[in-house]
């Protein structure tokens, strides 16, 4: 093993990134070092080509996992398959994608809208509320659908 010069030493791990006035740095644990010791260093001060290169990629693919900000709606897929109704957190609700339940890793979102579903199943039931549409709108729809001139 090769002797390390003095003043040099030995990444063992990139451990993040930050920007600072544009300029890139990166939070270096050093080989033979206590967490303590970690250091943000600017990129020029790396000799460490494969680290960097790897956790790039792996910052890359973080940067494009999107995050559940709520589960809106559920239905039953065409091949038998659930799939949830998402509303991306940074998306607009209008935005929202039906995913397969199996592609989603956010039990907790999932549960708080099977608990808000089964409640308003509840509700409805105690109280024997139908959903109904105001009468004037009901009546709108009525002529639309009848009217011949549609």
């Amino acid at each position: 093993m090769e002797a390390i010069p003095q003043g040099f030493f030995i990444v063992e791990k990139i451990l993040d990134k930050k920007t600072v006035k544009g300029k890139a740095f990166f939070l270096i644990k050093w080989d033979g070092y206590d967490e303590s010791e970690n250091s943000w260093e600017p990129e020029e001060n790396l000799a460490c080509p494969t680290l960097l290169e790897e956790f790039l990629i792996q910052e890359d693919r973080n940067h494009n996992v999107f995050e559940v900000k709520a589960i809106l709606d559920k239905r039953t897929g065409e091949l038998g398959d659930v799939e949830y109704l998402v509303h991306w957190k940074g998306c607009s609700e209008n935005e929202a994608t039906w995913e397969p339940k199996q592609n989603l890793f956010c039990p907790k979102r999932i549960r708080q809208f099977e608990k808000r579903k089964a409640a308003t199943k509840r509700k409805r039931e105690d109280t024997g509320d139908e959903v109904r549409i105001p009468m004037k709108k009901q009546i709108k729809r009525e002529v639309r659908e009848w009217s011949p001139e549609l």
